[in-house]
């Protein structure tokens, strides 16, 4: 019988340390990476993941000789991890976004519940499992991965931050977010519009017929059929933004 060698010697000569602080930038991008993230994720799925890029990621690094192990270094990359990990979970949140702004355009808002302690609107909740659904059969995820490489060239560990910029770059990000899933919903917006302004003409040339009794309901229907014809286009949309927002992420980072 064969044994099972495992190398482990980058473990040797203080390399413990070095592996914590790559476990201190991980594990913020692992607990925020969509799906894995998720609430609906056991933890142990989180765990072995962010494991599993320990051991991929740290033999791979150039410690400087005289980096010190510090807490505030650890610190340092906890918070750069958070910065990247919130930056790839906003791509969810335009998803969840855009389905909050549809849901109450067409008084479409929770229907139905949801396993969230915060419930999101049903079309949210399709939007957000179709999204990662898409994000991983399109192998966004391997993309994602080769970007976290990238941070250890971008923000390497003895580099200081630049907090200004730093914020900045993060305020940036949550402008783009919003903008994209105002855009998303906007075929939803105009029909909402488009209806306010039909009811209030006809309630306003026949005030004593009972208009919402009849446009209420044709909302809902019109809606859910849009939603029908429209979700794929969105989700394709928001893929091609994804791509886009991977290959220009460190764009305007502090360096």
């Amino acid at each position: 019988m064969t044994p099972i060698s495992l190398d482990l010697s980058f473990f040797d000569n203080g390399a413990l340390e070095n592996a914590f602080l790559v476990l201190c930038r991980l594990s913020p991008i692992v607990f925020l990476f969509p799906g894995i993230g998720n609430s609906f994720t056991p933890r142990n799925v989180k765990v072995a993941s962010l494991i599993v890029l320990i051991m991929i990621f740290t033999p791979n690094q150039t410690f400087p000789n005289e980096l010190v192990f510090s807490w505030l270094l650890a610190a340092r990359e906890v918070l750069i991890g958070f910065s990247i990990g919130f930056g790839v979970k906003m791509l969810i949140w335009i998803l969840q976004i855009s389905g909050a702004i549809i849901a109450q355009t067409v008084s479409l808002s929770q229907i139905f519940g949801t396993p969230n302690s915060d419930p999101l609107p049903t079309i949210g909740q399709i939007l957000q499992v179709s999204g990662i659904c898409a994000f991983f059969t399109f192998g966004l995820h391997l993309n994602f991965i080769i970007l976290i490489e990238e941070t250890y060239s971008i923000a390497p560990f003895s580099a200081s931050i630049d907090t200004p910029q730093f914020v900045a770059w993060k305020v940036s990000d949550l402008n783009d977010a919003f903008r994209t899933a105002f855009v998303l919903a906007a075929p939803f917006i105009a029909l909402s519009v488009i209806y306010n302004l039909t009811i209030g003409a006809i309630n306003r040339a026949m005030p004593q017929l009972m208009v919402a009794l009849i446009g209420a309901p044709m909302i809902i229907l019109v809606a859910l059929l849009l939603l029908i014809v429209s979700t794929v286009t969105i989700i394709e949309a928001w893929v091609l933004y994804v791509n886009g927002h991977l290959d220009t992420f460190f764009n305007g980072t502090p360096n």
